[in-house]
Formats: structure tokens, C-alpha cells, sequence
């Protein structure tokens, strides 16, 4: 991203600056439209439960997940052998979310959430429950960074 941004600073003609801008600019409104999960995969079953009932259901229709570049509808449960120890997914379409409440309830295998200041929680009104169940997850993040100031309390 330094790279692109420095690459601008270089570029002498106008059009060609607008549109190293504009490919910056997606990018970043791109990637604050995404979840990323990491999971514990478990040798012996190949359905890893990545999303609480709840938050499927209130959901189904504004996300998407994304596995190794490939879109899938937004389900509680995965059913792909990961390449490796770890399945690593992404939820697209966080923009769009008004009630994150369960998001990984009950998501025993969720290891780690990276980077969660990508997160765009503006139009979120409820995050009850969100870890629950969550008996592999390492270590939370601070919360302190999203916006929650719409949410309900």
C-alpha cells in the first residue's frame, strides 16, 4: 500500500494520478467490508461450525464468504478440508450488518480474529453474545476500536 501511495507522489500525469488514487481507494473501502476468522481444524471431521444459528439467520442476505478465492453463501457450518492446521475465512459484506449479536456463538474451533480495525460497525445496533461458546478463541482484541455507537446497550 506504501508502495501505491509513494508510486502516486511519482506520477506526473493527472489521469493516470486519479487513477492510482481510485484503485487505493477501493482497496481500503473494500477491505472494511471483511471479516477475518481463523479456525482449529479438527483431524477427524471435515464441518468446522464458523457462524452462530442466530447470526446466519439475521444475515443470510448481506454476506458472503470467501475460501481460498472462491464465494459461498453465508452458512453456519464449513464443510472443506483446509490445505493446513488452520482455516482462515472471510466474511464479506460487514457494511451491510445491523445486528452482529452470535456472530461465533458456539464457534468452538475460532482461534483468532486479525486486525479487527478493518471492521466497519457503523450500521451495528446489537453485539450480545458475540464470543460465546468461543473455547479455542486465544485471545480477544480490543474492542475499543469499532464504532459502536449505535448499539444498544
Amino acid at each position: 500500500m506504501i508502495k501505491d501511495i509513494n508510486n502516486i507522489n511519482n506520477e506526473n500525469n493527472i489521469n493516470h494520478k486519479f487513477y492510482k488514487i481510485n484503485n487505493i481507494y477501493n482497496l481500503l473501502n473494500d477491505k472494511v467490508n471483511e471479516i477475518t476468522a481463523i479456525y482449529k481444524v479438527n483431524d477427524e471431521k471435515n464441518k468446522i461450525r464458523i457462524f452462530g444459528s442466530d447470526f446466519v439467520k439475521n444475515n443470510k442476505d448481506k454476506c458472503k464468504i470467501i475460501y481460498e478465492n472462491e464465494i459461498y453463501d453465508l452458512t453456519e457450518y464449513f464443510n472443506i478440508k483446509p490445505k493446513n492446521d488452520n482455516l482462515r475465512i472471510i466474511l464479506k459484506g460487514i457494511r451491510n450488518i445491523t445486528n452482529m449479536s452470535y456472530i461465533f456463538s458456539k464457534c468452538s474451533s475460532l482461534l483468532s480474529l486479525p486486525d479487527i480495525s478493518l471492521w466497519n460497525t457503523s450500521k451495528v445496533t446489537d453485539m450480545n453474545n458475540m464470543f460465546n461458546g468461543c473455547s479455542s478463541l486465544l485471545s480477544l482484541p480490543d474492542f475499543l476500536i469499532l464504532d459502536a455507537s449505535k448499539v444498544l446497550i
